[in-house]
């Protein structure tokens, strides 16, 4: 919802504003592979120590992202197995409801045999949303 409404990002850090070229992904994962309290020193080693600071923020951040990308194909994964699970199931319902209009393999079935497929899906649609739930609270943790 950010990215649609925001027309740019505004990273504030040690008492500074600056525009921040990227995307809402790339924010985000730069302000949680930050560092929250880098080491000051003064001197040449400061120098050195921000270059190799940058590189690790920049790895840091590349990795965060791919961790974030992984998540949202899982949760994404989730849903897409939740929402066939449950066409299979609306099919199943309909077919104990009324035979003759159902879909020919299910119109072939007892209503024992219906009513045992529609309990594994039922099972089946429990694992896919704690599949589901899960990755979307991975990826709430990871964006928050």
């Amino acid at each position: 919802m950010l990215e649609t409404t925001a027309d740019r990002l505004v990273l504030v850090d040690a008492g500074t504003a600056r525009e921040f070229d990227g995307s809402i992904d790339d924010y985000i994962a730069f302000v949680l592979a930050k560092d929250p309290a880098p080491a000051r020193s003064g001197g040449e080693h400061d120098n050195d120590n921000r270059k190799v600071n940058k590189k690790d923020q920049r790895k840091a951040a590349a990795e965060a992202r791919e961790k974030g990308q992984a998540m949202r194909k899982r949760a994404t994964a989730a849903e897409a197995e939740l929402d066939r699970l449950t066409a299979q199931l609306k099919a199943v319902d309909h077919a104990m409801f009324d035979p003759k209009a159902a879909e020919a393999a299910l119109a072939k079935l007892t209503m024992t045999e219906l009513m045992k497929r529609r309990a594994e899906l039922e099972v089946s649609i429990a694992a896919a949303e704690a599949a589901w739930l899960e990755a979307s609270e991975a990826l709430e943790a990871l964006v928050a």
